[in-house]
Parts: structure tokens; C-alpha cells; sequence
């Protein structure tokens, strides 16, 4: 069946093709046809264009033409001497002299755009001779010539003539029995046709072409050809006969000659093929295919057998990289158990010695405090790599947990296992790093010396390391029996334990979060605190619980705890901490409602994610329940922006290391800000935690922080804890409020846009162009410039004259801008322009301009009002440094000022400039010119317009 399908389709096939080809020919001879007889009608248009350029030669060849046209005298067709028979010819005549257009005939055929503000008149007003087709007001296609005649002075004169094209050339074109031709014209929203097509019960192929219309007819036309398509019919009808009698035969010779051979050479090796991939699927990796038969199925086995050879290759490749710790190159937790495990196999068997050895870094958190965790995560991978170097070959060295390794040494007594550990701690402790030195601990437990199996070893190993660290930290130091049973595994598993089962252990305190733009408070971030006989910080007691084993339940007790606290204040959340790991354990999840609306899930940044993906599905699970994600301490841990941009948070809360002297740091400012910007752009708040000066609050509040906790504001108590009526309502008039002078918190950096607000605010309440003096200074430090020129646009005359006393320019000083191409430019299209003194392509008028000040670099913009350019803003820096796309925004907003200032501002100052002065008879007055927009009356002055 699937062979008699396949040559069912191949016949189609060939009949498709054929029917295909043969249709595909008769097209082809349809479009040569309409091709010919396109160019047949350009034909007639270029011999009837050179009848209206000889015609119009000859009109201009009379005698005396140029005179009568150049003396202005052309009123009529009798004064210009044209020929009668052009005069009956043409439906359009029209002569441009120097006193303008005249036109004679126009046989109703109105041509407005053809006249003196045409491209091609203009061009024939130069010598240049053009013409060709374009549009009447009605739609017309009209053929024209514009011929230069010779007169005197630096023009010529044109004389046009224009002849609409009539239905009998396009009848001419087509011939009685070919095809038939008509244009479609579009002016604006008019159309209009020439020629009418034919019925549209005529079978018939239509073709369409764009008609060349000279540039100032602003409009479309195309020219039409219809073709019958007889012919078409006849050629597809053939082809479908001649391709279904050769299909026919085809699937005939395919069923005897083909059938046996595909059953013998195909069926049996595709069964083959078949068993081999169910053998594949059962995880039978060694199934391969005889390399036998036609060249084809030898091929197919070739890359069947090499497909199982990659794919066991995959999985052993997949398999390492399972095992491998993401950071280091290492082996992770999992492969070291895997290891360990086949090591003390091997021991069994051979009756031979295994010894384990923990390094620790000393003090790692103190490095990733003082240099950053992308320092920190640098001397992890360098460490590793110098106890790789530091082992035997056979020696397995594996990550274990943040900052701790451990080496699998294989056949190894004590007396050797301590020497390979020595030899790795010190090559470890040795490492070069940049402003910081490395200090690393071992413990060593042996099999069969020390203990018997893994879970054994890896407790004693755990116990030696214990007691190095203990005893100073920086050496090495192997299990002995004589150590105290009562390690800090086992004590410190105890308290944990008695915390989990004391109902009253842990007591929650809440710590307002505030809103900065309005004061209020918006929700609380609850804080555990322990009731317990060994006195410790709750972060020590959590990071204790997780050695343990146990941090999942103490969280899951602490979140527990905070939940069950009632009375919480409406329309107000509560921010609970997790660590990624707590995430996935039943504790924690057991502890939480089904429904979380109104909870935040703090992930801390503490501890590294080596899956995120899982993560992001677990808080998936979260959000989709109601509640939202924040980061807690970003900035601090080991996400970084990676990791913030993966998770889609809700909230990102600063650390509080990034939070405190921002006021005083303009390092903290600027990564506030940009935290502020990403936030703002991917629809995420940001907290400020650890606030604890007014001046920070206030800093925090100008960058837009959304919201913040601390001391400033409140300090975490029993429920409900409120802020201070004072902060609130000194943070709400800080954001609703107007600071133009900038006289509150001068001394505060700016932030923000306070600034651009503190300077648009007083040019709006200035009274007169001469209070503009005392904001020039404030435009150039927010624009980053040592000058600032403001000057207005006098668009009659042409020229920009200057406001104020400006340095090198002084005010009321005029610059023409014939002079200065870049300027008119800049006033013309409204666009910003920056000139660099050291730019081969920059206006050299400007550069040599701006030397005459000691400048080198130029930032000249349009000052705009109501869409019209009123004024210039231009912007000067000592040095060549181009304006920033943030400096050309903030500048535009000053334009915007300036532009309603000046438009506000500009008719006073023109009224008191139009003030006549009157002078008596008999004075004497000299002046080189007067003062712009002054009139003179008096005996024997002239008129202003004179001067």
C-alpha cells in the first residue's frame, strides 16, 4: 500500500508539472506580449514628445519672440507670434518671462504646478531643456516640453507646451484585434481613468505598469494592458492530457520492475534497523548494524552505529558533568560520595588503606566581606586548582560545601595521607592573592585505622578539622581517639535539636518597611530571636542549624512562629526569610497556607544556587500562589545581577553595606541609582535596608528608592510597630514638595532629577529676560559646560542675536546665518547638533568661532514654542568631548523652558524695542545704523528700511 501511494503521488506529480510547466509558458508569452506592447506605447510617447519640443523649438524661433518675452510685453498670443495651428494643437500654452507666467491656452486643462514653481521650468530657466508626462488637477496624463529661450540677463525664458494623451493613442497602441490598454491616474484623493477595458466576461490576463511622471505632479498613474488568455486555457488543457497518459505508463513500469526489487533490498534491512532501535531503547548500548548490501543501507548503518557510539559517549560525557561542581572544575558533593564509596569498595576487596582529608579556607567570610564575593569566588577557583596540583593523579579532590574541600586519597597509611594533606593545605595557603592572604586547616581520618565505613570516615575527618581550627586554624591535624567524643557536631546538634522541640524558643519581632515617597508603612519583615541558654546571634544559630543538617526545620519553626502572630494592619504585607535550600524541604513547605496573598519570600543571597532553574520553578510555585519574591542582601551574596535578572523578583533589598554613608559616597550613589533604573525597568521595587542616619533617608527618598527599614525609621518590636508621624510626613513633603531654590539639604549631593527640577522651576518664575543672567552658571554645571549662550531668532532678517553678557559673546551682538550653514540648519529642522574643533566634516565658521572663546567642543540646539523655533541654546566646553545622549535630553528640557520664556516674555521686550524716537527739526543726528526695531521721524531723515 505505501509503495502504490508513493506512485499515485508521483503521477500527480508529473501531471502538476507539466500543467505547471505549460501554464508557466503561456504566462511567460502573455507577459512578453504585454511587454511589447509597453514599449510600443513608450515608443509613441518618445516620438510624440519630440513633436512638442520641435513644436516648441518653433514657437520660440519666431522673430522677435525673446524680446516681446523678455520685455514683459506677453500678454497675448498675437504679441508672441505663435502659430496658429500650435495654438490648436496644444491644449496647454504657457511662456514664464521675468515678470512671471503668463498662460495663453489651457483648453480647460488646469496645470498650476507646471508653472513657476516646477523642477523642469526652473531647470529650462537655467538652458536646460526637459519635459514628459504628468497630471492635470483633474487627473489628465499630459505630455509637456519646457524649452529655454534666450534673453537677456543671467536666466532664460521658458516656453511650455503640453498636450493631454487621448484614448485614440491608446487605441492606436493596442490595434483593433490586440490588446487593449488604459491608464489609471491618482491625484491626491481623486482618480481618475483614460480608456476603458474591456467586458469583464472576456477572459483576459491584466498587466500593470508605472508611468515615469516628471516630480512635481505629486501624483501616481499606470498603465494597463489587457491580454486575452485564450491561449492559456488551450496550452493547460494539452499539458493535462499529454501528462496524465505519461503518468499512467510511468506507474505501470513502477509496479512490475520496482515492487520485488524494494521487498528484497528494503523491507528486510528497515526490520532490521527496527530491532536494533528496540534494543537501543532498552539500554542495550552495544547494537550495531551489518555494514552490508546496497550503498545506501550502508550508509544508514554506518550512521545508525555511529549515533549509539555518540550517545554512549553523551551519557558518559552528561554523567561527568553531573558530578562536576559548576565553580571549580571539581567534583561536586554527589560525586564524592560516589567515589568515596568505590574507594572503600576497593579497600574491602584489596584488604588496603583509604584516607580522607577536609580542607577548609580559615576566615572565608571575613575575605568576601572586605573584597567581594566575585574575589571570593576567584580564590575558590585557584585554590582548587593548586590542590589539584598539590595531589597524586589517582587522588579524587572535591567541593564539597562553600569554602571546604576534600581529597580521596587512595592506598594511603596515615604517615603518607598526612604528607599529601600538608603539602595541599600549604600549596593552598600559599596562593598570591591581590590585598589578601589565604590561611586554609585540614583534618585526616584513615580506614581501616580510624573508622570503617564512609559515613564514619567523613565524621571523623569533620571532628580533626574541628579540633585545627580550634587550636589556631593553619595547620593540619588527623582523628585521634583521644579527642573529645563531645565535638561540636554533636553539642551544637543538641541545642539545635532542643530549640526545635521547645515550643517558646524563638520569638518573632517585626520591622516596619516604609514607603519613601509617602511615609507610610506598607509591611513588616519578621525577625526571629532566640530564648535559648548559649547565647548567640540568630544568623549563628541558622547558619549552625544548617551544618547540622537541621536549617530547613529551624526556618521552617521561625517562618511558623511569624505566621501565627495575628493582627496584622490591612492593605499591609509581611516579609518572611528563606534560604534557596529551606525552599525545597516538606518542612517548609508544610508550614506554609495555601493561600499567600499579602506574604514575601526573602531569598538570602548568602548561600550560593547551583540550580536555578529548580529555584525559579519552586518560586513559580510560590508566586502563583499569591505570593511574591524578594532578594534579600543584594549586592553582598552570591547571586549578583545574573541571578537578579533570572528570578523575576518582585522586590530587590539592598544590603545594608551598599545603604549606609550614601550620603557621603558618590561610589554607593551611582549603584543605588542604577539598581533604582533596572528596577524601574523590569516593574521591580527596590528596599533599602539598614537606614539608619536622617541623611541617608533623605538621599534614599530623591533616588526614587521605593522602600526602606531601619533605624532612621523604626527599629523591629512587638507587633504592630508604627513610624514616627514627624518622618512620615517630612518624607511625603520631600516628595510632593518643591525645593527651587535648593536651600533644603544644600548640603546633601544632588540626586535624581532635583537638580533639572530646582533650575526649571526658576526659569519658570522669572519675570524678564534679564533674570536669565543669574541661571546661565546653573545650565552650564547641569549640562556639563564652562559657557552658555542663549540667543533669539529673528527668522525675517535672518540673523540670531544674543541675550545677556555671556564671556566672548556679548549681548545684543548679531550672527547672520548665511555665515554659519550649521545654525540655519539647527533653526531649520529643529535637530540637535553636536561640533567637535578636531572634526574634518564640522562647520569650520563654528570651529573658528568657538576659538575666539578658547573653546573646542559645541552642543547647539533649537529653543522651540508652540512647534515654531523661537530661540538657540548653545552649550561650550573648553575641552573636545562630545555631549552624552542623557546631557542632549536634560538639555532639550531647558529648551522647552526657554522656548514658553521666551514667547511669554518676548512681545514687552519687543513692544519697549518698537518705541519710536521723535527728533525736532534742525537736529543733527549720526549713527552707522540704527538700533534694531527703531523708527526715525524728523526733517530730512529717511525712511528705517533706508539705513
Amino acid at each position: 500500500m505505501p509503495f502504490c501511494a508513493g506512485v499515485a503521488l508521483l503521477v500527480l506529480a508529473v501531471v502538476g508539472i507539466s500543467i505547471t510547466a505549460a501554464t508557466r509558458a503561456a504566462d511567460e508569452e502573455l507577459a512578453r506580449s504585454a511587454g511589447a506592447t509597453k514599449g510600443s506605447f513608450d515608443e509613441a510617447v518618445r516620438r510624440r514628445q519630440a513633436q512638442i519640443e520641435s513644436d516648441a523649438a518653433t514657437v520660440t524661433a519666431q522673430n522677435r519672440f525673446s524680446e516681446r518675452l523678455a520685455s514683459g510685453d506677453s500678454r497675448s498670443l498675437e504679441l508672441l507670434t505663435i502659430p496658429n495651428s500650435i495654438q490648436q494643437d496644444y491644449d496647454y500654452i504657457a511662456a514664464v518671462g521675468p515678470r512671471g507666467a503668463r498662460v495663453f491656452a489651457d483648453r480647460h486643462v488646469k496645470w498650476p504646478r507646471l508653472v513657476t514653481d516646477s523642477a523642469v521650468v526652473e531647470r529650462a530657466s537655467t538652458g536646460i531643456a526637459g519635459g514628459g508626462l504628468g497630471l492635470a488637477q483633474l487627473g489628465e496624463p499630459i505630455q509637456f516640453a519646457a524649452v529655454p529661450v534666450r534673453i537677456p540677463g543671467p536666466k532664460f525664458g521658458v516656453m511650455i507646451l503640453g498636450r493631454v494623451i487621448q484614448p485614440e493613442m491608446l487605441d492606436a497602441v493596442g490595434g483593433p484585434l490586440g490588446p487593449e490598454l488604459w491608464i489609471e491616474t491618482r491625484l491626491g484623493a481623486r482618480r481618475s481613468r483614460l480608456g476603458e477595458p474591456a467586458s469583464v466576461d472576456t477572459p483576459a490576463r491584466l498587466h500593470s505598469y508605472p508611468l515615469a511622471l516628471a516630480a512635481q505632479s505629486g501624483a501616481g498613474s499606470r498603465l494597463f494592458v489587457s491580454l486575452p488568455t485564450e491561449r492559456l486555457k488551450a496550452a493547460t488543457t494539452s499539458a493535462a492530457l499529454v501528462a496524465t497518459g505519461t503518468g499512467a505508463t510511468i506507474a505501470l513500469l513502477l509496479i512490475l520492475l520496482v515492487g520485488a526489487l524494494v521487498r528484497r533490498t528494503v523491507l528486510e534491512p528497515l526490520r532490521s534497523l527496527r530491532v536494533a532501535i528496540r534494543k537501543v531503547g532498552q539500554g542495550d548500548h552495544e547494537a550495531r548494524l551489518p555494514l552490508d548490501g546496497p550503498r545506501e543501507l550502508r550508509e544508514l548503518a554506518e550512521g545508525f552505529n555511529s549515533a549509539v557510539t555518540m550517545i554512549g559517549e553523551q551519557r558518559e560525557r552528561l554523567g561527568a558533568l553531573g558530578g562536576t561542581d559548576p565553580l571549580t572544575g571539581l567534583a561536586n558533593n554527589r560525586r564524592f560520595h560516589e567515589t568515596l564509596e568505590r574507594e572503600l569498595e576497593r579497600a574491602r576487596r584489596e584488604r588496603g588503606e583509604l584516607a580522607l582529608v577536609l580542607i577548609d579556607i580559615d576566615h572565608f567570610k571575613d575575605l568576601n566581606d572586605a573584597h567581594g564575593h566575585p574575589f571570593g569566588d576567584e580564590a575558590l577557583r585557584r585554590v582548587a586548582m593548586e590542590l589539584v596540583g598539590a595531589v597524586r593523579a589517582t587522588d579524587v579532590v572535591a567541593r564539597v560545601g562553600g569554602e571546604e574541600f576534600a581529597i580521596v586519597v587512595g592506598g594511603a597509611d596515615p604517615a603518607l595521607a598526612y604528607q599529601i594533606a600538608e603539602r595541599a593545605r600549604a600549596s593552598a595557603s600559599a596562593l598570591p592573592l591581590p590585598g589578601a592572604t589565604i590561611s586554609c586547616s585540614a583534618g585526616i581520618a584513615c580506614v581501616p585505622a580510624d573508622a570503617a565505613d564512609g559515613r564514619g570516615l567523613i565524621d571523623l575527618a569533620d571532628r580533626a578539622l574541628y579540633e585545627a581550627k580550634r587550636r589556631g586554624r593553619g595547620h593540619t591535624r588527623r582523628y585521634e581517639v583521644s579527642q573529645t567524643v563531645s565535638s561540636y557536631t554533636e553539642i551544637q546538634y543538641a541545642e539545635v535539636v532542643a530549640l526545635l522541640e521547645r515550643a517558646d524558643s524563638i520569638k518573632t519581632v517585626f520591622q516596619p518597611l516604609v514607603d519613601l515617597a509617602t511615609g507610610r508603612v506598607v509591611g513588616y519583615e519578621a525577625l526571629s530571636r532566640f530564648d535559648a541558654p548559649v547565647g548567640r546571634p540568630p544568623d549563628q544559630w541558622f547558619a549552625q542549624a544548617h551544618r547540622c543538617g537541621l536549617g530547613a526545620e529551624l526556618e521552617a519553626k521561625a517562618v511558623e512562629t511569624a505566621l501565627s502572630v495575628k493582627g496584622r494592619p490591612p492593605s499591609t504585607f509581611l516579609c518572611v526569610n528563606l534560604s534557596p535550600t529551606a525552599l525545597f524541604s516538606s518542612a517548609v513547605r508544610d508550614v506554609l497556607p495555601e493561600d499567600l496573598d499579602g506574604l514575601v519570600v526573602e531569598i538570602t543571597e548568602q548561600e550560593m544556587v547551583s540550580d536555578t532553574e529548580a529555584l525559579s520553578e519552586a518560586l513559580s510555585s510560590l508566586r502563583a500562589r499569591g505570593a511574591r519574591i524578594a532578594l534579600d542582601d543584594a549586592g553582598a551574596g552570591y547571586a549578583g545581577l545574573q541571578q537578579v535578572m533570572r528570578l523575576e523578583l518582585d522586590t530587590i533589598k539592598l544590603d545594608r553595606s551598599l545603604v549606609d554613608g550614601v550620603h557621603d559616597d558618590l561610589a554607593k550613589l551611582a549603584l543605588i541609582e542604577a539598581f533604582v533604573r533596572f528596577a524601574r525597568r523590569t516593574g521591580t521595587a527596590v528596599c533599602a535596608e539598614g537606614i539608619e542616619t536622617l541623611e541617608d533617608l533623605a538621599v534614599l527618598a530623591d533616588l526614587d528608592v521605593t522602600y526602606g527599614q531601619g533605624y532612621a525609621l523604626a527599629r523591629p518590636s512587638e507587633p504592630w510597630g508604627a513610624v514616627s508621624p514627624a518622618v512620615s510626613q517630612t518624607l511625603f513633603a520631600r516628595s510632593v514638595g518643591r525645593d527651587i531654590e535648593g536651600s533644603v539639604n544644600a548640603h546633601l549631593p544632588d540626586t535624581g532629577d532635583r537638580r533639572l527640577e530646582q533650575l526649571t522651576a526658576r526659569i519658570s518664575r522669572m519675570t524678564s529676560l534679564d533674570d536669565l543672567e543669574g541661571v546661565y552658571r546653573l545650565i552650564g554645571e547641569e549640562l556639563g559646560a564652562e559657557d552658555v549662550c542663549f540667543s533669539t531668532w529673528h527668522p525675517e532678517e535672518q540673523y540670531v542675536e544674543t541675550i545677556g553678557e555671556l564671556g566672548w559673546v556679548h549681548a545684543g551682538q548679531r550672527f547672520s546665518v548665511e555665515d554659519y550653514p550649521t545654525t540655519a540648519h539647527v533653526l531649520d529642522t529643529q535637530e540637535a547638533v553636536q561640533i567637535l574643533a578636531g572634526d574634518p566634516l564640522a562647520d569650520r565658521g563654528e570651529v573658528d568661532l568657538l576659538a575666539t572663546g578658547g573653546y573646542r567642543s559645541l552642543l547647539m540646539l533649537p529653543v522651540i514654542s508652540r512647534g515654531e523655533t523661537v530661540g538657540l541654546l548653545e552649550c561650550c566646553r573648553a575641552d573636545e568631548r562630545p555631549w552624552a545622549r542623557s546631557d542632549m535630553d536634560r538639555a532639550r528640557i531647558i529648551g522647552y523652558q526657554l522656548g514658553h520664556l521666551l514667547e511669554m516674555l518676548g512681545p514687552t521686550r519687543a513692544a519697549a524695542a518698537q518705541a519710536e524716537l521723535t527728533i525736532a527739526p534742525g537736529a543733527v543726528l549720526e549713527l552707522e545704523r540704527p538700533p534694531a526695531g527703531y523708527s526715525y521721524r524728523g526733517a530730512g531723515l529717511q525712511p528705517a528700511r533706508e539705513w
